[in-house]
């Protein structure tokens, strides 16, 4: 494979076979959704690594371990590289995963958000508050009228809760009923002055005395309410 970096903007690059893609239009994607996370987030963040990828034995030499096929992107940081996305390309996507083409520019989106959420909240838990954040920012679910199931937030709570039951739709409608309450800068302010001063791999109980105390009203009391909005 042809593989090349290109320069996007100032701190963000595409490494991408160049004999595949369409740069033109990939690198007009990497920049409405840096720019669209730039905007929520009210900042920039450290240089970001995008790389397509085009065999999915490439995404589980990353993630180790074996995907499955709505598994797409990831983000992450390690030793050596920080603020790395690896996604499929938008010329393969279809034929890898049960995602269409079309629908690329919300994953890419999505996944640029944990990285803005990683420099500016630093936060990792609850996971379906950071999971929460991405899917608002890269509207993915904003034509969800129904979500199936309900899962008790301290089941998702972690990132092995998270893993086992994956719920991304209610995680979107609850950070969604969140915003709409408060307010975009305070849940952000949240994050930044309550969440990020807790332990990475604080309980759930400790979470919800930090959004107790910040928000003026009782956790339980609040996600009840969404929930009968929801789902009654």
């Amino acid at each position: 494979m042809s593989y090349k970096t290109l320069k996007v903007l100032e701190n963000l690059v595409l490494i991408c076979d160049t004999k595949i893609e369409n740069t033109r239009e990939v690198k007009r994607n990497l920049t409405e959704a840096y720019q669209t996370n730039k905007k929520f987030f009210n900042s920039d963040t450290p240089t970001i690594a995008v790389t397509f990828i085009y065999k999915r034995t490439d995404l589980e030499k990353i993630v180790h371990h074996q995907t499955k096929d709505w598994e797409v992107a990831y983000a992450y940081n390690n030793d050596e590289l920080k603020n790395q996305i690896v996604i499929f390309s938008p010329e393969v996507i279809e034929t890898v995963s049960r995602n269409t083409k079309s629908y690329f520019p919300y994953l890419l989106t999505h996944e640029m958000a944990h990285i803005f959420t990683n420099n500016v909240c630093i936060f990792f838990q609850p996971r379906w508050l950071y999971e929460g954040l991405a899917g608002f920012v890269a509207k993915q679910y904003t034509k969800i009228k129904k979500i199936s199931k309900f899962v008790e937030f301290k089941f998702i709570h972690d990132k092995n809760g998270w893993n086992n039951n994956p719920s991304y739709a209610q995680a979107y409608s609850f950070t969604k009923f969140l915003i709409d309450k408060y307010g975009e800068k305070k849940v952000l302010n949240f994050t930044i002055e309550r969440l990020s001063k807790l332990n990475r791999y604080h309980k759930f109980e400790e979470f919800k005395t930090e959004y107790d105390d910040f928000f003026k009203e009782k956790f339980e009391k609040v996600s009840e309410l969404w929930k009968q909005n929801t789902f009654y």
